[in-house]
């Protein structure tokens, strides 16, 4: 049942911290990490998450999952995401964005490291007057 309300649950739970602490949330930071899981078997139902992929952890041969989080500048959680660990930190950022359309965060700049900043989230992030910073290799070669 929860996982089945999982954002609406989220979103009520921000509005009313947001509400109760005055939160100012015009930057956002957003990560993912990966972990792992020992476990004798898995229920159909978790299946679909059940996955290798690059391992943070150094442990390439167990299942895991990579969770993704958006918290304000104080480091108030805003919203979670999980996805299987063979998703890769490119690929996020549309959905990210598009899940978080309409949760009344103003006018924000998202903060996130050099594993997002593909050409295409960068534009992502610029849509609808959004704004970014991201990080980038130094040796990267890149005017911007």
């Amino acid at each position: 049942f929860l996982l089945e309300s999982q954002e609406d649950v989220e979103r009520e739970v921000f509005y009313a911290v947001a509400d109760l602490f005055h939160l100012e949330v015009d930057l956002l930071f957003f990560d993912t990490t990966s972990t792992y899981f020992e476990m004798d078997a898995w229920d159909d139902e978790e299946q679909d998450l059940k996955a290798l992929g690059h391992s943070k952890d150094s442990r390439p041969d167990l299942p895991q999952i990579v969770i993704g989080l958006a918290v304000t500048r104080d480091g108030i959680p805003i919203r979670s995401w999980v996805w299987p660990d063979n998703t890769s930190d490119m690929s996020v950022i549309p959905e990210v964005k598009r899940d978080l359309a309409g949760w009344k965060l103003g006018r924000v700049v998202s903060v996130m490291d050099r594993g997002f900043s593909s050409e295409e989230n960068l534009r992502i992030l610029q849509r609808t007057g959004g704004h970014y910073i991201a990080g980038e290799r130094l040796r990267a070669g890149k005017p911007e």
